[in-house]
């Protein structure tokens, strides 16, 4: 969704989100999947489970590189939304859907003042929180269903045939967004049910 929230910054749209959408999914999959491997291979099913930070544990050299990769990786992703949720917030009001939302419209070309304050206090509401084991099956909840309706989007406006729905990417079929829609609804479920009753 980076790609998609700066979609106005790329030079080919159309070629540049499927392929970068695509590259940082297989690679973050693989990342996973590695990880997932090199960890059962070095600890215990209890060390699994109570090790909050297995990471720092096994680290080589020391477990600092793992203290200040938590840290960038952390500032990478605030600034990321930072940047990114103030501009679909703009774009969202200057399209006019929700009244509400009038006052972070934005000309174009000017930066969005008024929605990166109103993100910055929601974030800042979050932290101030101080435990982030609370919020985080919410804001994951949140990207799911932002997730969903940008599926269930796209297999709409296949669906319905729109005029100015046009994807040009060779692989799209209307049935992969039903399908990401359908997950992406059903996730939560699963996770909740997960939490609950492990």
């Amino acid at each position: 969704m980076a790609g998609s929230n700066r979609s106005a910054s790329l030079k080919d749209t159309q070629r540049s989100i499927p392929i970068g959408t695509l590259s940082a999914t297989l690679t973050t999959t693989a990342m996973y999947l590695l990880s997932v491997l090199l960890f059962g291979a070095l600890s215990t099913r209890e060390e699994l489970l109570t090790d909050r930070l297995l990471t720092a544990t096994v680290a080589w050299p020391t477990p600092v590189v793992i203290y200040i990769g938590i840290i960038l990786s952390t500032l990478g992703a605030a600034l990321q939304c930072l940047t990114g949720a103030p501009r679909l917030l703009a774009a969202i009001a200057n399209d006019d859907i929700l009244p509400v939302l009038n006052y972070f419209k934005v000309s174009e070309g000017v930066e969005p003042h008024a929605a990166t304050l109103f993100t910055a206090l929601i974030c800042i509401g979050c932290v101030i929180i101080g435990n982030l084991d609370l919020i985080t099956p919410t804001i994951t909840m949140f990207f799911l269903l932002c997730y969903a309706g940008v599926n269930l989007s796209c297999f709409l406006l296949d669906l319905l045939d729109a005029p100015s729905w046009r994807p040009r990417w060779k692989y799209h079929h209307w049935s992969l967004s039903l399908v990401g829609a359908l997950l992406c609804v059903g996730t939560p479920f699963d996770s909740y049910h997960f939490i609950c009753h492990p």
